[in-house]
């Protein structure tokens, strides 16, 4: 509901509350769900949201597909590539994290280590 009316504070921290404790392993659908969460929380400016995503699930997302990608939107820096801002909003246009993701590489990989 949150995420459809992009209300995107709400849908992080509502996301992330979906997520098990931190240190379990992640399904395919959890990986999914934080990579959600770190945008949403992306979308809000919400470092804190994204601080807390971060020190909860980096473990569980480290040596996962989605790893780089979390790391990517949770990082301490403020990315400011209108490369990631513009792919970060077609998420939330989006109806599942795989085309979001799918999109995210191929624009990366298209645009080289310049994008970041």
């Amino acid at each position: 509901v949150h995420w459809r009316s992009r209300t995107w504070g709400a849908a992080g921290r509502a996301l992330q509350r979906t997520l098990p404790p931190p240190g379990s392993r992640l399904t395919q659908a959890q990986i999914q769900t934080a990579v959600r969460a770190a945008v949403a929380y992306r979308l809000d400016s919400n470092y804190d949201g994204l601080a807390s995503l971060r020190s909860e699930y980096a473990a569980s997302m480290a040596g996962t597909n989605e790893a780089d990608t979390f790391n990517l939107l949770t990082g301490s820096n403020q990315v400011s590539s209108s490369r990631l801002s513009d792919t970060v909003r077609e998420l939330a246009d989006t109806t599942t994290a795989d085309a979001f993701l799918a999109g995210l590489r191929e624009r990366f990989n298209a645009a080289g280590d310049d994008a970041l």
